[in-house]
């Protein structure tokens, strides 16, 4: 195939996906917009209006989707909504502009935040997303300087605020959910998939979303200017009991509730002396705060989360190599062994030391050395499986833990990390490349048993003869009479038994 080939069919191939980005996004924004349009109480603007939060979201939260045909296509899409309800021309092309006017101005100021704000996933990304849809909101709003007198009946001054309100009423009660969507998961096999949790704690997880909904009906039935906080504890506690996600949709959930419930006289809240159109704004705008609180907390509880996390694998994990450290290995192997023991099945453990570590620290220096402990840990790591433990135990001693795992397997394994080790070329950082061994101790049992030392000691004895006998090496349990033989060299000296 010719260049000139190749590039007509790029070519052909991007125009294709223009026009896949163009039509997805305009049946989107189209039917968002219709039902906005359908909620639309008589004489005003739609009381709930998706759309633009929605398509400022995937613009945001999907940036390969932010392309000239996509906004062609929602451009297209609002077009089409106002037309097919009768709305004119020029009435159509004025509320778009205003729409895409004010989603530019978000996509714009939230491209600039950190990507931990974007997705709402930092302790102060709510105040920041509050700033920028309140931004977003007054520039779409300058379409009520135009509209206010001729569609609303209001001053340019008071339709800019009425258009400013409900702008930010939908942007806070349906972007958090667009921008928090999670990641495709790769699909999971039977036994990969994730189980529904015993009934106990399956109903403690409802408990909050039906606290929320039940306040909700509760509000309906008594009504008033306060009803609409009636979920209010009922949505902290959602917070408190869900990730942001659940939490953004359920204030979703509330936002959509309390706008409909309102315009469409539903949840009553006239005041006396306070006129229709300044009373709907207050409680537009009163919807608007509340949902802000609920995804507050849930993004502090979240990033609560992640720095626990955080710390707590910095606890158990060795920071040079990034495995099980050993306090970490002997707790998580104990609890192991105690599982198999009781279901009779077998297993296995390894000892593994690097050969001649010291000289390789000695001739190349400590950096060299930490590479070669980095890259063991690496080639060690790719050849278990996700239920094996895999542990730095020592300066260069590590500790491998094979659960169901027999005589002939556990062999195979660590003969699979010898290998891989020995081939491997490590950079020995001034142009040239050295080459290192493990010698590898096995022990295996054909039934668990609880204790772990002496599973240990077994395993390190096994490590010692590997050394005794050359290094570079697998070596499997061999007892010997008389116990064991000093050693003589510290490269040869069992390091777990030192260590304790």
């Amino acid at each position: 195939m010719t260049v000139a080939e190749e590039d007509a069919q790029q070519r052909s191939r991007s125009w294709v996906r223009g026009a896949e980005t163009a039509a997805l996004m305009g049946l989107l924004v189209m039917a968002a917009a219709l039902l906005g349009i359908y909620s639309r109480p008589m004489g005003q603007l739609a009381s709930l209006w998706p759309a633009n939060a929605l398509l400022l979201g995937l613009l945001v939260r999907f940036p390969a989707r932010n392309t000239p045909a996509a906004w062609l296509g929602a451009l297209a899409g609002y077009l089409a909504a106002d037309l097919l309800t009768g709305s004119t021309l020029a009435t159509a092309l004025l509320l778009t502009g205003g729409n895409l006017l004010g989603i530019a101005t978000g996509q714009w100021l939230l491209s600039r935040l950190p990507i931990e704000d974007r997705r709402l996933q930092g302790p102060f990304s709510v105040p920041r997303l509050l700033l920028v849809t309140t931004a977003a909101s007054a520039m779409a709003g300058l379409v009520g300087f135009l509209i206010g007198p001729s569609l609303l009946g209001l001053s340019p001054l008071l339709g800019w605020v009425f258009c400013f309100v409900s702008e930010l009423a939908n942007y806070l009660a349906f972007l958090p959910a667009v921008l928090t969507l999670p990641e495709a998961q790769p699909h999971r096999g039977p036994e990969r998939r994730r189980r529904l949790p015993p009934w106990p704690a399956l109903g403690h997880a409802v408990l909050p979303a039906l606290a929320l909904l039940l306040s909700c009906l509760l509000a309906m039935a008594v009504a008033g200017p306060g009803a609409v906080a009636f979920p209010v504890p009922a949505l902290l506690w959602c917070a408190l009991s869900y990730g942001v996600f659940g939490t953004a949709l359920l204030t979703l959930g509330f936002g959509a509730w309390a706008l409909i419930c309102i315009a469409q006289g539903l949840l009553p809240v006239e005041s006396a002396g306070v006129s229709p159109l300044t009373t709907l704004m207050s409680i537009r705008l009163g919807v608007s705060l509340i949902a802000i609180a609920p995804i507050t907390v849930a993004c502090v509880m979240a990033a609560r989360q992640r720095l626990l996390k955080r710390l707590q694998h910095m606890a158990s994990h060795d920071q040079l190599s990034g495995l099980l450290n050993r306090h970490a290995f002997q707790e998580r192997a104990q609890e192991l062994l105690l599982q198999l023991a009781a279901t009779r099945q077998p297993v296995a453990l390894l000892m593994l030391d690097i050969d001649h570590f010291k000289r390789i620290n000695d001739a190349h220096g400590h950096a060299v050395g930490d590479r070669v402990l980095v890259a063991f840990a690496r080639l060690g790591g790719e050849a278990l499986r996700e239920v094996d433990l895999f542990g730095r135990v020592g300066g260069e001693e590590f500790a491998i833990l094979l659960p169901g795992c027999e005589a002939t397997a556990a062999l195979a394994v660590a003969e699979r990390v010898r290998q891989a080790f020995h081939a491997a070329t490590l950079d020995d950082g001034r142009g040239g490349v050295i080459t290192a061994s493990v010698s590898v101790g096995v022990v295996a049992l054909p039934r668990a048993q609880a204790a772990l030392e002496p599973l240990l000691l077994r395993a390190d004895e096994a490590l010692y003869r590997a050394k005794r006998a050359g290094r570079n090496r697998v070596e499997p349990e061999s007892p010997r009479p008389g116990g064991g033989t000093a050693a003589t060299s510290d490269d040869t000296q069992p390091r777990w038994r030192k260590a304790s």
